[in-house]
């Protein structure tokens, strides 16, 4: 089963069963913060050319792990963003297809990645469709990828990206070791790349929290450990942002592939399906929980059409995802009507009464 009516259908079904395990934490960590829902700055103050971009991914990452782990950085992104936990992977689950769908907007039944590995690993598979990064390229930012498999070297398409950096790349000699790298190295990879070339756009993928679910299991005490190095990767490559005083420029999303469960992941058990989506950036609301927009449902392939929307790149036409409009203050241009309108309280009709010469019930 792909996305579609049949996807949506089953997110109601199992939204159901999850929101019981993790409305509680949701509550615990939105609540610790009093900041207004308020705009870091107008984002209309960046022109489109001096815009910036950053996609983190945090392979394997289930909200409610998320929540339990020490993680002040991503904590404080959600303070000053948009977020929800009830964004959702593909009905694969699985890392390879579900990151060509966050990169292209594609399900995968579009974009042709339906196995989990790289073609070095017998796997005969190649993107055909354009990534984000390539599209960018293409419009004249300048790009980079630091991913940490070495199956990520499917997504680096054809002068798509200016600097690169994953296992088994081979215009690097500093990566040609190596099936996958470590989240330290990840970090320290992306600061070096942020530092010396300064990408526009800059796509981020950190392995640890689903190596460790494999090994040890999701939740487990070693899992969410797991999650508090990640974070402080985040960390240095935003105070690198922070040090270039690019803050102001840049939109960073922070989201997963997938969640897991026992040792494993994948199809529509909510386990696997749910993945946090969260926004931070100019005109970006704060501490915004977005599951207050009545009827939105964030997926995977979203994170591609919202990071074109704010680079002010056309997006292809026949694409899956939707640019995430909630997420701002003030409706872009473009924005269909009420994009950005929370949900209303439904009006309550006044109890009927009895007319006055109605008979009352003995």
């Amino acid at each position: 089963m792909f996305h579609g009516i049949e996807r949506r259908e089953s997110s109601r079904r199992i939204a159901a069963r999850f929101f019981a395990l993790l409305a509680p934490m949701l509550v615990l960590a939105a609540g610790c913060s009093t900041v207004a829902s308020t705009p870091l700055a107008d984002r209309d103050v960046v022109p489109a050319k001096g815009r910036r971009l950053l996609v983190i991914s945090i392979d394997g990452m289930r909200p409610d792990v998320l929540l339990r782990a020490e993680a002040p950085n991503i904590r404080k992104l959600m303070s000053q963003g948009a977020f929800t936990f009830y964004a959702e992977s593909t009905d694969l689950a699985v890392t390879l297809p579900t990151h060509a769908s966050m990169v292209t907007g594609l399900q995968p039944k579009d974009h042709g990645i339906l196995i989990n590995s790289d073609s070095a690993e017998g796997a005969e598979q190649v993107l055909t469709k354009p990534t984000f990064m390539e599209l960018a390229r293409k419009a004249g930012r300048t790009t980079a990828m630091v991913a940490s498999k070495s199956k990520f070297s499917i997504l680096d398409r054809p002068d798509s990206l200016d600097w690169k950096s994953y296992p088994g790349n081979k215009s690097d000699p500093n990566d040609k070791d190596g099936k996958k790298f470590d989240d330290a190295r990840v970090a320290r990879r992306a600061v070096e790349i942020l530092r010396e070339h300064h990408p526009e756009v800059l796509f981020v993928h950190f392995p640890g929290p689903d190596t460790v679910g494999h090994r040890d299991g999701w939740g487990s005490p070693s899992h969410v450990a797991g999650v508090a190095e990640v974070d402080r990767g985040i960390g240095a490559i935003l105070a690198e942002l922070d040090r270039q005083n690019l803050r102001g420029q840049t939109l960073v999303i922070v989201t997963a592939d997938h969640g897991g469960a026992v040792k494993t992941h994948g199809g529509i058990d909510p386990r696997s399906r749910y993945i946090p989506f969260i926004a931070q950036g100019p005109g970006v609301r704060r501490n915004y929980d977005l599951t207050l927009q009545k009827g939105l449902v964030v997926h995977v392939e979203d994170t591609f059409a919202t990071a074109l929307e704010w680079l002010e790149i056309p997006r292809p036409e026949g694409i899956y995802g939707k640019p995430v409009w909630a997420i701002y203050e003030k409706a872009p241009k473009g924005a269909p009507p009420a994009a950005t309108e929370p949900a209303k309280k439904p009006k309550t009709k006044k109890p009927q009464t009895a007319p006055a010469t109605a008979a009352v019930a003995g």
